[in-house]
């Protein structure tokens, strides 16, 4: 049972690791289409690292709480 507690927190952490990552992708590829000006036109490159921390930190705080003490980045042993 451990391991299927172990791999399922693994595939959560890296599932938050790729939304996240697509969060910013996205965000950043908006900010460099925007036709915006100023502070507006910015706002999404400010927001990106924001939303990419989101889905990655949450996906670890669920494997740290079902497997224990964890590394932040999911390839790490």
């Amino acid at each position: 049972m451990k391991d299927f507690i172990d791999r399922l927190g693994l595939v959560i952490h890296w599932f938050g690791f790729l939304v996240g990552v697509f969060f910013f992708l996205t965000l950043m590829i908006v900010g460099f289409m925007s036709n915006e000006t100023g502070l507006q036109g910015a706002a999404p490159f400010f927001s990106a690292p924001v939303f990419a921390l989101i889905p990655w930190g949450i996906g670890w705080l669920i494997r740290y709480i079902a497997v224990g003490k964890v590394k932040s980045l999911p390839w790490e042993k």
